[in-house]
């Protein structure tokens, strides 16, 4: 006899219940009661498997008249008869197996999930992403960091880096990592790929076939500490490209709206810089060498630059970077603020807005 699989009627338990008068034939009979339910039966018919039970049903036949009744309208002491046996079969015992299971498939998702995430949050390529500080090994600046040459590159989330060096060069694109390999790969030829040594949350070695061994500092909380005096702190700027598109050498000679643009997101950049040092908290920035701003506590000063010029196609086009700058700046700087930062990002922002 073939067994049959998937949602079938099985009978969990049947016998007589005696000494009970049938309210039919009014016989003193033994009552038969079955107790079925709907299970779940999966496997082969060889092997069959119960896997859940439920929706439990109770019928009782008279011995003597055949009349079946369901459980719900028995009545008297054919009832307490019929729960009692009943309620030796809970449906909660025939399904421990699935349970059981269920239990260990929970178990097994939970740790996997869990793993999963330490795996994601730990692993080199989520470390890697953050403000860095470069260092090259054994510099004869070790002991005056001052002095030291500071280079930051900046991994983010969305793989894209930036890259700014002490003398101002800047670079970004996109990196990826080779997890075999232990390298980082940039899509940009001015970088090379670099390999990575003892990788830990604050800091890795890196070397590549042209530079010494370089040591990567991982920035907190975007705040690089400069001096031993932790009230010393050195801004990390803005570098995501869209805030330093204006580093970019144009490539062909622009157009006024062009270098209006140009301009307008250089004067973004240092507002946003300022907001940043606001929020941050910090008492000093990165100085900016590249742009046409002298910045001071008293006011702002335009002086012709050469790292800003060769951001331009042309000299023509520079000198017109220059006039819209000239033409634009605030005749004066609101002084109300306490925070020199305050006023000096109000400041670019208006001058930001007297382009338009």
């Amino acid at each position: 006899m073939l067994v049959k699989l998937g949602i079938i009627q099985t009978i969990i338990d049947d016998g007589y219940i005696t000494s009970v008068t049938c309210e039919n034939c009014n016989q003193t009979e033994s009552q038969f009661v079955t107790i079925n339910a709907q299970s779940f039966v999966f496997g082969s018919w060889l092997l069959p498997i119960k896997w859940l039970t439920w929706s439990k049903k109770v019928t009782v036949t008279c011995k003597n008249c055949k009349r079946t009744l369901n459980s719900s309208d028995t009545k008297g002491k054919l009832k307490e008869k019929v729960e009692e046996r009943s309620n030796e079969f809970p449906l909660w015992k025939k399904n421990i197996p699935a349970i059981i299971m269920v239990f260990l498939f929970a178990i097994t998702t939970i740790n996997s999930v869990v793993y999963s995430i330490k795996k994601a949050f730990t692993s080199d390529e989520y470390l890697i992403i953050g403000h860095w500080n470069i260092e090259v090994e054994n510099s004869k600046l070790e002991n005056n960091a001052s002095e030291k040459p500071i280079n930051f590159i900046n991994f983010y989330d969305d793989k894209t880096f930036s890259i700014k060096y002490f003398d101002d060069n800047y670079v970004s694109g996109r990196w990826k990592f080779n997890d075999e390999k232990k390298s980082i790969i940039f899509d940009n030829n001015d970088v090379s790929e670099i390999s990575v040594k003892n990788l830990s949350e604050n800091n890795f070695i890196v070397s590549n076939e042209t530079d010494k061994n370089q040591l990567f500092k991982k920035i907190s909380n975007n705040k690089l500490i400069l001096n031993k005096n932790d009230e010393d702190f050195l801004m990390i700027l803005p570098y995501r490209f869209e805030f330093n598109k204006w580093r970019k050498k144009a490539l062909k000679k622009e157009n006024d709206s062009e270098i209006k643009n140009r301009v307008s997101n250089m004067l973004n950049y240092f507002e946003v810089t300022y907001q940043e040092a606001i929020d941050k908290k910090v008492n000093s920035i990165v100085s900016e060498k590249s742009t046409p701003f002298i910045v001071a506590s008293n006011g702002v000063a335009i002086e012709e630059n050469i790292l800003w010029d060769e951001t331009f196609y042309s000299n023509e086009d520079a000198q017109k970077g220059y006039e819209l700058l000239k033409k634009s700046i605030p005749r004066e700087i609101s002084s109300t603020q306490d925070n020199i930062f305050e006023t000096l990002r109000q400041f670019f922002k208006d001058y930001k807005q007297n382009l338009n």
